[in-house]
């Protein structure tokens, strides 16, 4: 199952359940609802309806568990999966997932623990995976956990038009720069494997993990 949270926007002011909050225009009203969709086929689960205001982790731990208990209810068998973004990065929503057997990865929003984002400058060695893609995979857990996951870094070589007049329309300048994932997750799989399940390819993946 993915996770994840959308805007619904309204122009009424007297939708009920809306309210402003996580918009792109500026006092418009609009809901924001979590779905929880089947990866395999697309299909939407179940969705938990909020209104537009609320933290995308508002209620999704209680979701999450219902979403799986519904699913195992109904005579499911099979290995049980979650994919979640960063706003669900907490000890209690992956120690559960951890504790019921749940494979799972989630993005980690390292921009809030200067001492992970340190480490990422810092590092040296990074292991290939192709021309673009490179990792490491280090020992690390936010300081007020108790117990820690297998956590990836990723870092990924992208190229960007570079700003400024072309010489003689001959080419096109080109800067290259590095943009960074880290997943924490309890799957035991490559590190490959495991991004080509967190970019949500899963079996359906190809050879590059883009």
């Amino acid at each position: 199952m993915d996770f994840d949270g959308s805007v619904i926007s309204t122009k009424s002011r007297r939708t009920q359940g809306t309210a402003v909050g996580y918009n792109k225009k500026k006092g418009q009203r609009s809901y924001y609802p979590l779905f929880a969709t089947i990866a395999q086929t697309g299909q939407v689960f179940d969705v938990l309806h909020r209104a537009g205001n609320v933290h995308d982790s508002n209620g999704a731990l209680d979701f999450i568990r219902s979403c799986f208990a519904t699913l195992l209810a109904r005579g499911f068998r099979g290995r049980l999966e979650a994919r979640l973004d960063g706003a669900h990065f907490s000890e209690a929503t992956c120690a559960w997932l951890r504790d019921e057997g749940i494979e799972f990865s989630v993005s980690v929003p390292f921009e809030r623990f200067p001492e992970l984002k340190s480490l990422i400058q810092q590092r040296a060695r990074w292991r290939s995976i192709d021309e673009e893609w490179a990792w490491f995979e280090c020992d690390w857990k936010p300081q007020k956990w108790n117990r820690g996951m297998r956590c990836l870094v990723y870092r990924r070589r992208v190229k960007t038009p570079r700003k400024g007049p072309i010489q003689l329309d001959l080419f096109e300048p080109i800067e290259r720069h590095n943009e960074h994932k880290v997943v924490m997750t309890n799957k035991r799989g490559t590190p490959v494997t495991v991004l080509h399940f967190h970019n949500g390819r899963g079996s359906q993946g190809g050879s590059s993990p883009s």
